[in-house]
């Protein structure tokens, strides 16, 4: 509950993901969710910050925000969209889906930053991901991706525990 509104997260939980590799195997992925609708930065109500801090929240302090949260509710589409294209490689072992959604009436870049690594539990998972953030980016230019790779190739990948080379290359695809 917050400012008189109450606020569903079933949207967010983990859920089964299958995704092909590029041999074409169907892999198994259990996809999991941090607390990315809250963040660090200045709260809504700058006069009431404690209206929106979650003190559960892994980011210190957890501000809840209501366009992280409204965004979170189409993620899970944007995950299953990825599992036919291409998703970038980001700052250090994370990747990002990066989709055009609508801010303010306006066309906007949306990161959803997760990492892939070989399951290490019981049957009937492969893989797991860990979304570890989502968020409208305002300056996709400062947004450090490493070049492109496809879904299938990136599940061949982390089933081998291996992860992408990076493109530094000052010429490489960027986003947008």
């Amino acid at each position: 509950m917050l400012g008189g509104n109450l606020f569903e997260f079933k949207h967010l939980d983990e859920y089964h993901l299958v995704a092909q590799d590029s041999e074409g195997t169907d892999r198994n992925i259990i996809v999991v969710f941090s607390d990315h609708c809250f963040t660090d930065k200045d709260p809504e109500d700058p006069l009431n910050p404690q209206k929106f801090l979650y003190s559960s929240s892994t980011r210190n302090p957890g501000y809840f925000c209501r366009k992280r949260y409204r965004h979170s509710l189409s993620i899970v589409q944007h995950i299953e969209d990825a599992k036919v294209r291409s998703v970038w490689n980001a700052s250090g072992q994370n990747l990002a889906i990066i989709p055009m959604v609508e801010e303010n009436n306006a066309p906007a870049f949306y990161a959803v930053v997760f990492n892939l690594r070989r399951w290490t539990g019981s049957r009937p998972y492969h893989l797991r991901m860990d979304v570890v953030s989502a968020y409208i980016c305002d300056d996709i230019s400062k947004f450090a991706t490493f070049g492109e790779i496809g879904f299938k190739k990136l599940v061949s990948l982390a089933m081998k525990n291996k992860q992408p080379r990076q493109n530094t290359n000052r010429r490489r695809k960027r986003p947008g």
